[in-house]
């Protein structure tokens, strides 16, 4: 499993915290340290900074630094159209627009960084309830998701396309956090900040289209970034080969998540040692019953990995959901009124379902395909 860390560089350009994981896990742990423990016992027993004229600044700084990039983004596009839209792959290493890909890359990555001071700030000013768990998870994970791109993808590509929507929306929102903070009744001139979360959930939305619409694409390796052993035809998933570099990930995937609805057992018991016999209905009985079966049959029949695959991962992203909130409301019983995003678990196990047997279906139509 380890084998990850010897991913080799996709680039040769050997930029300042760019050489390693060493740098970006560490800078991550400090954080999450500061953030979680540190910091709150240093503002134990003092009053909250204000950090207006910081906020200021910091807000500003980051509508400049975000907003600066969306426009040298587009204007290099513009200029030099160095992408195919279908397949957004790395420029070659002796192209004219090279040294812009490694601009873009590396300023995006470094702003991961600097975002940490969002958090910090709110340690400083005891906005603990601010620091949710999705605003730590994705914190934290950006600067190592980033360092992974570039290490897997190389600087450019799908990647930075991605990068330009991302600070698109980071301009906009920051703008909104410096208005709203200099002109606390300025709610009639801020109507558009309803729109950030929107944009946030299109944008994200919009990139996994693409995505996938890429993965279509033949001769195309432009998002080995999501997949770095690029083990698939989208259209026809079949497991990997036994000698394949990614055999033993396909195994780990396919076994730890069949270990995990034995697993799910603990819900159900759960419910009757606290006797939530309502919360016991027919749909979940044989919905936990008939997972581990299932898990058996595909394990055996199909193998580890292939089709299954697409599944386990919408699967295991609903259930990552469901279990914060279940998380989050048995710590604060009363939390659970305000996680405004409660109501759309149901939606997101239905979305999962349904995209599920859509991606099953048109695979049978794939001739050739005999995977199912």
């Amino acid at each position: 499993m380890l084998d990850i860390l010897n991913i080799p560089h996709a680039d040769p350009i050997n930029l300042p915290l760019t050489q390693g994981f060493g740098f970006p896990l560490i800078i991550t742990g400090l954080y999450l340290v500061f953030i979680l423990k540190l910091g709150r016992w240093f503002m134990e027993k003092r009053q909250p900074y204000q950090l207006r004229g910081i906020l200021k600044f910091y807000n500003l700084f980051q509508v400049a630094y975000n907003g600066i990039y969306v426009l040298t983004a587009v204007t290099i596009i513009l200029s030099y159209r160095p992408y195919r839209f279908s397949c957004l792959a790395p420029l070659p290493l002796d192209h004219e627009a090279k040294h812009w890909e490694y601009f873009l890359g590396y300023t995006y990555y470094i702003n991961k960084y600097i975002d940490f001071l969002d958090t910090i700030f709110f340690v400083l000013r005891k906005k603990y309830k601010q620091i949710t768990i999705l605003h730590i998870v994705h914190h934290a994970a950006m600067p190592i998701a980033s360092y992974l791109t570039l290490r897997v993808n190389g600087y450019g590509g799908m990647p930075a396309v991605v990068c330009m929507a991302n600070t698109f929306v980071h301009t906009l929102m920051y703008s909104y956090y410096y208005l709203s903070s200099q002109y606390p009744n300025s709610s009639k001139i801020l109507w558009w900040k309803k729109y950030i979360t929107k944009l946030q959930l299109a944008q994200f939305i919009g990139i996994l289209i693409h995505i996938f619409w890429t993965l279509q694409q033949e001769d195309c390796y432009a998002v080995s970034v999501i997949m770095i052993y690029k083990p698939y035809k989208f259209s026809c998933m079949a497991p990997l080969p036994l000698e394949h570099d990614g055999k033993k990930w396909e195994r780990i995937l396919g076994y730890a998540y069949y270990i995990n609805k034995y697993i799910d057992f603990l819900d159900t018991i759960f419910f009757v040692l606290r006797k939530k016999y309502k919360q016991i209905t027919i749909l979940h009985i044989t919905h936990h019953a008939a997972m581990p079966i299932i898990s058996y049959l595909t394990l055996r029949m199909i193998g580890y990995g292939g089709l299954p695959v697409s599944f386990v991962i919408l699967n295991t992203f609903v259930h990552a959901v469901m279990y914060s909130y279940y998380y989050l409301a048995s710590q604060n019983p009363n939390l659970s009124k305000s996680i405004g995003w409660k109501k759309y678990i149901t939606r997101l196990q239905i979305v999962q379902f349904i995209l599920g047997l859509s991606h099953i279906f048109w695979t049978l139509q794939q001739e050739d395909c005999n995977i199912t």
